[in-house]
């Protein structure tokens, strides 16, 4: 069996109450809910990382900055 961590959140009851009717309605428990949901904005967070890196390389791109190389010259650098 996999060892698990533990995580401990505060908050209010009224906020505790309100999460578990939510829970209960979506059908899922507190804990599920709970990692879906950070999974869920880590992977937000990472798309949208990445999608300015690359608005950053494709202006770099743009300028002149960065420059780029045809699909065969990289072939044969790699060879």
């Amino acid at each position: 069996m996999e060892r698990k961590s533990r995580v401990t959140i505060d908050m209010t009851p009224k906020e505790h109450m309100y999460l578990k009717m939510s829970c209960a309605s979506l059908g899922m428990s507190m804990r599920e809910f709970m990692i879906q949901s950070a999974f869920e904005k880590i992977e937000s967070i990472e798309d949208e990382y990445f999608a300015n890196k690359a608005r950053e390389t494709l202006d770099a791109i743009g300028s002149g900055k960065e420059k780029v190389i045809s699909w065969d010259e990289m072939k044969k650098r790699v060879s």
